[in-house]
């Protein structure tokens, strides 16, 4: 319940047009846990689900603004790999989801396979 008064005003469309221009672009990091370990002691078919989560993710933050950044890295106990941006993604403004996807899977998977230490 709310008092007359607490609500802001509503904006008037050129205050919104000027909040939408302004905005300073955001960056997402995530981190996936790609430890081999983790990994052999899950389900076979549970690493195609975190991958369709991941995206599910990154489409609702991309879809936010148009000039929000993503930051995919991946984790394993011998090394770390940046999944996202690829290099050929790096001067685009907005890359196909299905490059993105394609990203993920191979550079998830490419970790998951490597030997720990």
């Amino acid at each position: 319940f709310f008092y007359p008064g607490c609500l802001p005003a509503p904006m008037k469309a050129e205050e919104r047009r000027a909040v939408g221009s302004s905005a300073s672009p955001s960056v997402l990091a995530v981190v996936v846990d790609c430890s081999p370990v983790e990994w052999a002691a899950r389900p076979a078919d549970e690493l195609p689900h975190l991958l369709e989560q991941l995206m599910m993710l990154c489409s609702a933050y991309w879809s936010l603004a148009s000039s929000n950044r993503l930051l995919v890295v991946g984790a394993h106990p011998a090394a770390a790999r940046l999944l996202w941006p690829e290099r050929r993604e790096l001067a685009a403004e907005v890359a196909p989801p299905h490059r993105l996807r394609a990203a993920l899977a191979r550079g998830v998977r490419g970790l998951v396979a490597l030997d720990p230490l």
